[in-house]
């Protein structure tokens, strides 16, 4: 992950300060002393960031224009975006984050100074400001889940959606079966669909899939209630995917399953296609 902004122009400013008094000066008859309280200069608050628009490429040239022009959808084997952020006006104060966000979960991050005129890093353009960030990850996953947080300390600027679709070549992904195994269904001898485990006991997800190109397929677990992203088990489409397959999943918690009832839900390319709940007793 990286960003850069740049600076094509340079801003002149100055200042002209005047003082000055008048009036005939009386010495008072009744003096009265007083005692000057300390002041605490007050701290200007920086204008609010105004994000005019994000405009997201495959690349940027050397004029940060889109090469092959915007993107409104990028294919699930792309492996860089790129953003080129407009923001309202000048601003020379403040901190711009930007954070790609994978659903709540944090890809990669950077910090840009906005005080940073002289650094190569500012690039402004009539009234207004630009920067540019870029993320260069191995899988970008199917659907809606990709986005751009621009950030300044606690405040959100503006978040915005990456959509992500398939690779113009792959075939198309599909769902078939699935069930909760006391064992591993893959295995000679199989084993028993169930709903019921115990707590040294592994859950197994077993059934059939057909995964295109670059398609994605999870199956997501939370446990009493609460969401356990450690048990995340997740398969991603071949090269020559699109053939229907058999898969299994193998989950099983640091320390044995809790008792109570838990649930899991198989989610392919963004979308929900079975879900189970299944109970585990007290030893």
């Amino acid at each position: 992950m990286g960003h850069e902004l740049r600076s094509l122009l340079g801003i002149a400013m100055g200042l002209a300060v005047a003082t000055g008094c008048s009036g005939e000066a009386t010495a008072p008859t009744s003096p009265t002393p007083t005692v000057a309280e300390p002041t605490t200069p007050a701290t200007p608050t920086p204008p609010r960031i105004v994000v005019r628009n994000v405009v997201f490429a495959r690349a940027l040239d050397e004029q940060w224009q889109p090469v092959g022009g915007p993107v409104a959808g990028f294919h699930a084997d792309d492996h860089t975006v790129w953003a080129r952020v407009t923001i309202a006006g000048r601003p020379t104060e403040g901190t711009i984050t930007t954070k790609w966000m994978w659903r709540d979960l944090e890809v990669a991050s950077a910090d840009i100074d906005l005080a940073d005129l002289n650094g190569g890093l500012l690039f402004s353009f009539g009234q207004d400001t630009f920067l540019r960030a870029y993320m260069t990850t191995q899988q970008l996953y199917v659907g809606n889940g990709h986005r751009l947080d621009l950030r300044m300390g606690d405040e959100l600027l503006g978040s915005y959606p990456i959509p992500v679709v398939p690779p113009p070549d792959a075939r198309p992904s599909s769902f078939a079966s699935a069930d909760l195994y006391d064992g591993d269904p893959s295995a000679s001898g199989g084993a028993a669909p169930s709903r019921a485990f115990r707590p040294e006991q592994p859950v197994f997800v077993g059934g059939r899939v057909a995964l295109g190109k670059g398609s994605w397929f999870d199956a997501v677990f939370t446990v009493n209630g609460q969401p356990a992203p450690q048990l995340t088990q997740e398969a991603i489409g071949p090269e020559d995917g699109g053939d229907e397959r058999g898969f299994v999943f193998r989950a099983f918690p640091e320390g044995g399953w809790p008792p109570g009832t838990h649930h899991v839900a198989l989610v392919l390319d963004d979308r929900e296609v079975a879900a189970f709940d299944f109970t585990v007793a007290a030893p």
